[in-house]
This record gives structure tokens, C-alpha cells and sequence, in this order.
């Protein structure tokens, strides 16, 4: 563990905290109602996060330099907050619970980093593309931002995440913003949830949910694992709508923007949410229908759309009866979701009970259900079931808390309900960092790589290009700024036909002796043409990296002795870097 690390990572999330919630501060302090110190303060974060976003993307379509016009937004943003703190007298000050819980996200924060701060960095999943965007945005590339189904799929690719991390790249290294950022935004997502049931219930039933969400529940740290940062990010700004609608704030319309740039597909999720909490609100309002028959109303639509969905589900390739059919799958599942036991007992109470925090919650898990049906049933095809299912572990993680705040209500008075959140602290954060460990050996970028490409970006080659032969090549972009042959996602360098990137990598993989590929790096517009060759390929030719299925990335060894005296080995320390003559 490297404590120079670990600092300097500690500043850089105190720094990304302090300047996102001044930005939106001066706004959300100076126009919002809420009186709740530790309210404003967490919207004040999500607020500038989507000023910082718009403004990046609002930047490119101006052909502006992205930092220029969000550092005009920062500076006005805190002069407001400053002036809004002296105006408006009268806060409702952070009480013992508002504090634990903010000692909590800072516990949550810091054993993140302390893992982080063991591996160089995480390579799982998007991360690659994430990176790599963030990359093209510092160097002042084009990254064109559009709306699905508007454009192809590098267009309208969700870039929100990226122009904001892009803003903190500009004074920290990438392979820290782009592992840090995403930490404060999930440890954020989970304060927005206590705020949400704090304006409903007692300080421990709240603090009880931000416990269970942030360190129980792996789908909340499941977007670290697998490099879902705009999934995070737009996660955080789902909950962040139904607290503003709570609240009957305007900031709303500028949070569904956000929404949009973030992650598109977060819409959906939400539609039918908001459908059936909004409709139920209404129905409970004009005295339409009782308690029990908005149940049977919202029982039967359930039922009517999973009778409609079952047989396209038995033809096609369901998760939900792909999983539960097969013991393995079935047991892991079960392993992840173990804390929707002591959810059961609360959704049971809420049944009878039917308050208005009982009733948003209900409507959560009801529109979320709805789109897994309509997922898994491939009527709507906008992502798979597994993702839609990990969105249900917030209204899940309210219902977990509610019951353990009705088992516990006679005993309130002794420390049962402390040591009960000691013990779920310990628990959650014991496997939070035994499935990050897990995972460290195939999804962290080896010593030898990381050395080779700091050696490469610190060298004065003149205009040069990589030709990358595995997926861990493609980090020499993101991490040293010179492209690489065979990018994921991101468009590939200028090549002329005669040299075709593809037709080099073949040929450099099946044959480095062939005379050819010098014919076709010659007509290339880029010098030193260089060959990464990394030392997983060297090492273990047969490895296969996660998401392999995905990115259909292969290891393959080059032999180095059989390339002729046209190739330079430049680099041979591990990884090898060859500069093709």
C-alpha cells in the first residue's frame, strides 16, 4: 500500500467534493426551500456535477476549450454560494445521525482508495473506453456528443461523466480522476438515499439504509467492478430526481438534463417509476381508490404484463429463467442479493402500513419490475436484465431497513441498533474488499505494462503511433496520449489504405518477418511506427482478460528473435516496444 498514493488521492477526492459542491452551490442555496443543511449540501454536489457536464458538452458545440467555460461556471457558482450562506439564515444543522453518516461515506471513501491504492490501475470492463474518451477530451480531439437513437454509437455514447472527470484530469493524473471520481459519485448516490428516507423517518431507520446501500449490497459498488461509470453517475442523478420531486424543487428539469447527457437509458428506468408513484400519489389525493385497490390495480398490471411476457421469455434467451434453471447461477445470485431476506419482512410491513415513504419505495421496485419484464422478454431492447435487476437494491435496502428498525423498536433504547450497524459495517466492508481482491489479479494493470508505457510517454518521439496487438496495448493512449492501432470504440487513427490498420496487426501477428508490413507502415502519416508488445501476451499467451466475450481481446506472443534488423527493440524490460524502421 503506498501512502504517497493514498494522499495524493485523498486530495484529489477532497478537491473533486469541494469544487463540484461550490459550483452548484451557489445555486442550489440561493434558490432551493429546503432547509436541511446536509440536503442542500448533497444536491449542491449533484447539481454541479450536471453544471460541469453541460458545460463541457455545451463547450464542444461552441468549438470552446471545455475547462475554459466550466472554470466560468465554478467562479460565479461559488460567489452565489457565498452569498446565498449569508442571506438566508436559519439551516436545520447536521443532528448525531447526519454526522455518522457523513463519518460513513468518509470510512467508504477511504477503504476504496486504500484497495485502489494496491493496484495500479483497474483495467476491468469500460474502463478502456472511459479513459480513453477522457483522454481525447484533454488532448482537445473532437468527442461528439449525441442521443440514441440519433448518430452511431461512438456519437451518442454517454459523455456526461467524461467532461466532468476531463475537468480534474487537467491537475491529476488520469489513472487517478478515472478511478476516484466514480468512488464519490456511488458514496453520493447513497447519502442521497438517506436524505430521501430522513425526510420520512427517524434518524436510525435512515442511517440503517445508507449502511445496508453503500456497504451491503455489492450492486452498489458493482459500476467500480466492472467500469460502469456512467451508469454510476446517472444512478446518482435517479435518486436525486425523486428527492427533488420530494422536495417540489425546479432544479428537477435541469437534473433530467443531466439525466440525459449521462446516460440516456436511465430514462427509461425512471419513466415508469415516476408513472406509478406519481399516478398512485394522485389516486391516494382525489380519493379515487382505496389502499387496497391501488394494490390489486398495481398487482394486476404485473400480472397481466408478465402472462404477456413469459412465452417471449421461454423463447428467447431469459435471464431470469436461464439463472434460476441452472443450480450454479442460481446460488450465485442468491449470494449477491442475501440481504433482500431482511428486505421481505420490511416489503410486508409496508403492505400493511402504506405511508408515503412505504408507497414511493413500492412504486420503485413496480416500475423497475416492469422493465426487467420488458427487458428480459426482449420487447424492449435496450440493455439486459442483470442491469436492470441491480437498480431494485436502493428501494431494497429501505425495505431491509425498515425491518430491522421494527425488530429493534422495543430494544431503541440500549445499543443493540449500534452494535447491529457495527456488525453490518464490518460485514459489508470485509466482502466489499474480499470481491475487490478477488478480482485484482485479472483486472489490474501488471507493473511491467505500466512502467513501459510511462517510459513511452516520456520520450520526444516527434508524431508517433502504436500498433497494439492485445487490449492491454489500447491503454497506451489514455495513459501516454500517443494513439493506438486498434482502439475500443473510439475512432482509429488517419491510415491510408495501402496501410490499413487491421491488415498491419494480422500481419505483424501471423508473420513479423514478412516483408509487407514495412510496405504498408511506409505509406502510414505517423513517426516512429512502434510495436507494443505487453507482458501478459510475453508471459501467458493463452490469458484471457475480463469482458473477453465483449471485446473479443487476444494474447498473442510476437517472437522478437525472428524480427530482422528493420526492427528496433527499444524497450525490453517485460513488456517490449519495437520501433519498425
Amino acid at each position: 500500500m503506498n501512502l504517497d498514493i493514498i494522499c495524493s488521492d485523498i486530495i484529489l477526492a477532497f478537491c473533486a467534493i469541494c469544487i463540484t459542491t461550490g459550483t452548484g452551490g451557489g445555486f442550489v442555496f440561493f434558490f432551493l426551500k429546503e432547509r436541511d443543511l446536509l440536503t442542500r449540501i448533497i444536491l449542491s454536489f449533484v447539481f454541479g456535477f450536471v453544471l460541469l457536464s453541460l458545460s463541457g458538452i455545451l463547450a464542444y458545440f461552441l468549438s470552446l476549450s471545455p475547462v475554459l467555460l466550466q472554470v466560468c461556471i465554478i467562479i460565479p457558482g461559488c460567489i452565489l454560494l457565498c452569498i446565498a450562506w449569508r442571506r438566508t439564515p436559519g439551516y436545520l444543522l447536521p443532528d448525531r445521525w447526519d454526522k455518522a453518516v457523513l463519518i460513513l461515506t468518509g470510512v467508504y471513501i477511504l477503504v476504496l482508495i486504500g484497495i485502489f491504492s494496491t493496484i495500479i490501475l483497474w483495467r476491468a470492463g469500460d474502463l478502456l473506453v472511459h479513459a480513453s474518451i477522457v483522454r481525447m477530451i484533454l488532448d482537445g480531439a473532437s468527442v461528439p456528443v449525441s442521443i440514441y437513437p440519433l448518430g452511431s454509437a461512438w456519437e451518442y455514447y454517454p459523455k456526461g461523466f467524461h467532461y466532468y472527470t476531463a475537468f480534474f484530469t487537467h491537475f491529476f493524473p488520469l489513472e487517478q480522476t478515472i478511478t476516484i471520481i466514480p468512488v464519490l459519485i456511488t458514496a453520493i448516490t447513497s447519502l442521497l438515499l438517506y436524505c430521501i428516507v430522513r425526510k420520512y423517518y427517524p434518524g436510525w431507520c435512515a442511517t440503517a439504509a445508507f449502511i445496508l446501500a453503500c456497504f451491503c449490497f455489492p450492486q452498489h459498488y458493482d459500476n467500480l467492478i466492472w467500469g460502469g461509470y456512467p451508469s454510476a453517475a446517472a444512478q446518482m442523478l435517479f435518486v436525486a430526481i425523486i428527492l427533488a420531486l420530494i422536495l417540489k424543487e425546479r432544479i428537477v428539469i435541469l437534473l433530467l438534463a443531466g439525466l440525459v447527457v449521462t446516460h440516456t437509458r436511465f430514462l427509461i428506468y425512471l419513466a415508469p417509476v415516476l408513472v406509478v408513484w406519481i399516478g398512485n400519489e394522485w389516486m391516494i389525493r382525489k380519493e379515487i381508490l382505496k389502499k387496497e385497490r391501488i394494490y390489486i390495480l398495481i398487482g394486476a398490471g404485473l400480472l397481466i404484463l408478465t402472462v404477456i411476457c413469459i412465452p417471449l421469455m421461454l423463447s428467447a434467451t431469459s435471464y431470469i429463467f436461464w439463472t434460476f434453471s441452472d443450480k450454479t447461477m442460481a446460488t450465485e445470485f442468491i449470494t449477491k442479493w442475501v440481504f433482500i431476506l431482511l428486505a421481505i419482512p420490511g416489503i410486508l410491513i409496508a403492505y400493511y402500513r402504506f405511508f408515503a415513504m412505504e408507497r414511493l419505495a413500492l412504486a420503485w421496485i413496480a416500475g423497475l419490475c416492469m422493465v426487467v419484464l420488458l427487458v428480459d422478454s426482449e420487447i424492449l431492447i435496450i440493455t439486459t436484465a442483470t442491469r436492470v435487476i441491480a437498480q431494485l437494491y436502493l428501494p431494497l435496502a429501505f425495505f431491509a431497513a425498515l425491518a430491522l428498525s421494527y425488530m429493534t423498536w422495543q430494544l431503541r433504547e440500549t445499543h443493540i441498533r449500534t452494535i447491529l450497524s457495527i456488525l453490518l459495517i464490518i460485514v459489508g466492508i470485509g466482502s466489499m474488499g474480499a470481491v475487490f481482491m478477488s478480482y485484482s489479479n485479472s483486472f489490474a494493470l501488471p507493473e511491467d505494462d505500466y512502467q513501459a508505457m510511462q517510459w513511452l510517454r516520456d520520450q520526444p518521439f516527434p508524431q508517433p503511433v502504436c500498433i497494439n496487438t492485445d487490449p492491454t496495448g489500447n491503454l497506451v493512449y489514455p495513459l501516454t496520449g500517443i494513439p493506438v492501432s486498434d482502439p475500443v470504440l473510439i475512432p482509429k487513427p488517419h491510415s491510408s489504405p495501402a496501410g490499413s490498420w487491421s491488415g498491419i496487426t494480422s500481419l505483424i501477428i501471423s508473420d513479423p518477418t514478412n516483408p509487407e508490413i514495412l510496405n504498408h507502415t511506409a505509406n502510414l502519416p505517423f513517426h516512429p511506427v512502434l510495436l507494443y508488445i505487453s507482458s501478459i501476451s510475453r508471459s501467458d499467451p493463452d490469458y484471457r482478460p475480463p469482458f473477453f466475450n465483449v471485446y473479443d481481446g487476444e494474447y498473442t506472443d510476437v517472437n522478437i528473435s525472428a524480427l530482422g534488423e528493420r526492427y528496433e527493440i527499444i524497450y525490453d524490460k517485460g513488456a517490449a516496444i519495437i520501433a519498425l524502421s
